[in-house]
């Protein structure tokens, strides 16, 4: 039995199915432009202090690619 709650969401999940391709590409495009720009100075101090609970843990890395600009920065 169908409801109209659940009506909602089956046409909402279809929109969202509809835009997640062109969001995706979308926000990859812009990909480069946004590692260009410096980081505001609280999210580099965000992100270090996420990465130093993650070594506490054990873990190794954050990614790569995001330690790398940590460090550069």
């Amino acid at each position: 039995m169908s409801t109209r709650y659940d009506d909602v969401l089956d046409s909402l999940r279809v929109a969202y199915d509809d835009v997640l391709d062109s969001l995706r590409v979308a926000y990859d495009d812009g990909a480069e432009r946004r590692d260009a720009v410096d980081k505001a100075p609280w999210k580099l101090a965000e992100r270090a202090a996420f990465l130093d609970r993650l070594r506490a843990e054990g873990a190794a890395t954050l990614l790569p690619c995001c330690e790398r600009r940590l460090n550069r920065r």
